[in-house]
């Protein structure tokens, strides 16, 4: 009886969509600045967040790419995670038409807001040029509150 049950149980694993599997895969593959964080910040996201958020970016991205009226455009939805004494933002960021420098400075800005309201003081965002279709995004950045 001892040997069936060894047989039978598996490892518990979180359960991710599909998108979330590969920004997972793509900042462990890059080791981009704070990889190791910035995958706990994405993990502590439950399933059914990561739904929502996905629905909500992807609409968000439909209107930026659609509106052609703001030469240099972007906006952002942002979803606030975990409990209130380690509270910390996920940012979707969704532009076009922006160069480098802008494309960061607005990164900033999106990020400053939910920034200060998190106890830790945290936020991820993530950036999608919707004129180059990156997957899973073009940009992927962890901001702290004293990062200048």
């Amino acid at each position: 009886m001892r040997g069936r049950w060894r047989e039978s149980a598996s490892k518990p694993r979180r359960r991710v969509t599909q998108w979330w599997t590969d920004i997972l895969r793509r900042i462990e593959e890059k080791q981009v600045p704070r990889w190791t964080e910035l995958g706990s910040i994405l993990l502590n996201l439950a399933y059914d967040g990561q739904v929502a958020f996905e629905k909500r970016f992807k609409r968000l991205q439909k209107i930026i790419q659609k509106d052609s009226q703001v030469p240099g455009h972007g906006d952002a939805i942002t979803i606030m995670i975990g409990p209130p004494q380690r509270r910390d933002a996920i940012v979707g960021f969704a532009y076009k038409n922006l160069t480098r420098d802008e494309r960061n400075l607005w990164i900033k800005n999106v990020a400053r807001g939910p920034i200060q309201s998190t106890t830790t003081g945290r936020a991820l965002v993530i950036g999608t040029d919707v004129k180059q279709r990156d997957h899973p995004y073009s940009v992927i950045v962890g901001v702290i509150k004293n990062d200048d």
